[in-house]
């Protein structure tokens, strides 16, 4: 077996030697030629897989390591009998953290209390319950916008887009990227979703660039009718640099890389590859992952509060880092310092604090397995 994999996924090399020839290629590299072979190709969002990558090859899983899976053409693959698999919830537990460590420096850098605000979440799959858990420890009431979950449960637990945009005092972009159909969301926040916003709330998206319609997005950042936090962009890596200026907070579409995020995506990887070929790997996960285990003592109070979570996670070095050096956009995601996941540490001492910060992520992803 022949497997064409992004030398970019960590924790993957030596996973599948046993197994399989494995050929590590940078990801926007793979070529018609590579896949030639290929049984299996593992891939990230920098490979757009289609006909062009495939008519030639005699693959039968594709598998990403990611929760999206918009570069991906399904239809292709459907033709040929093609498998494909990616990595659902993989990195929820590394978005959330983002969202932590957001709240936490809203709070101390903008005055921002979270209890007693309202708390928009447009989206709640994977990533979308683990925010709302974090905006809930945090005191704040969240109000929960997924038409997909909607028409399947029944409207009672959620709340239209209107009464999100105008009630929230934050609101977080959790969905799917979806060009078409009935639950599209290219451009889903145009001009229209933006001016029904309350005046001075936080737009936040750690979604996908393409959500959010960027040049209408900047008629509101002037006089900070909204103030909008981006981890993503449209045209990535060649962003967008007067938007970038005009946010209150940025970062280089790493929300989702923690440590964890990115074994998670592997480990998943790794299992699928396994089920498919009845490989002996079935319950692989990565290890040897680094602050394994690490404690964080906490004290009594909002400010030490705020300190232990950015002793977790400090959103502020990846802001600086993409404000100072924009052209290394992709560099930054390549070699980017992960953090582990909050549910990572063990936070010990003041328990009502302590208690806040367990509520906001109660378990790992993939848990340990003895």
């Amino acid at each position: 077996m022949k497997i064409v994999a992004d030398d970019r996924i960590p924790y993957l090399q030596g996973a599948l030697e046993e197994f399989a020839e494995v050929n590590y290629i940078a990801g926007a590299k793979i070529s018609a030629e590579d896949m030639r072979d290929a049984d299996v190709l593992i891939t990230r969002t920098r490979t757009t897989v289609n006909r062009e990558l495939l008519q030639n090859s005699p693959i039968k899983l594709v598998v990403t390591a990611t929760i999206g899976h918009d570069h991906i053409d399904k239809e292709y693959l459907s033709e040929r009998g093609i498998v494909w698999k990616n990595c659902p919830g993989c990195n929820s537990g590394s978005v959330a953290t983002y969202l932590s460590a957001l709240l936490a420096h809203m709070m101390q850098g903008h005055n921002f209390e979270t209890k007693g605000k309202t708390f928009g979440l447009i989206g709640c799959g994977n990533v979308g319950k683990r925010v709302k858990r974090v905006a809930e420890a945090m005191g704040m009431k969240v109000l929960v916008n997924d038409p997909p979950r909607a028409e399947r449960e029944g409207s009672d637990l959620f709340s239209d887009l209107d009464t999100v945009l105008k009630q929230s005092d934050i609101i977080s972009i959790h969905v799917p990227f979806y060009k078409q159909g009935q639950f599209k969301t290219l451009d889903l926040m145009d001009d229209d979703k933006l001016s029904k916003m309350k005046k001075g709330s936080w737009l936040v998206n750690s979604s996908r660039g393409g959500i959010i319609v960027e040049k209408d997005l900047k008629k509101y950042l002037v006089d900070s009718t909204i103030n909008a936090v981006l981890d993503v962009w449209d045209n990535e890596p060649k962003i967008d640099l007067e938007l970038m200026k005009m946010c209150k907070l940025v970062s280089s579409h790493i929300a989702g890389y923690s440590v964890d995020g990115k074994a998670n995506g592997t480990s998943m990887s790794v299992r699928h590859i396994a089920e498919f070929f009845d490989l002996d790997l079935k319950s692989w996960r990565a290890s040897n992952l680094p602050l394994e285990g690490k404690k964080i003592q906490v004290k009594a109070g909002r400010e030490a509060l705020i300190e232990a979570i950015k002793e977790a996670y400090d959103i502020m070095e990846d802001d600086e880092k993409l404000r100072f050096t924009p052209e290394n956009f992709e560099i930054n995601r390549g070699q980017y310092q992960a953090h582990r996941d909050m549910a990572n540490y063990e936070f010990i001492g003041d328990q009502e604090n302590c208690k806040i910060l367990k509520a906001m992520m109660p378990e790992a992803v993939i848990k340990n397995e003895s």
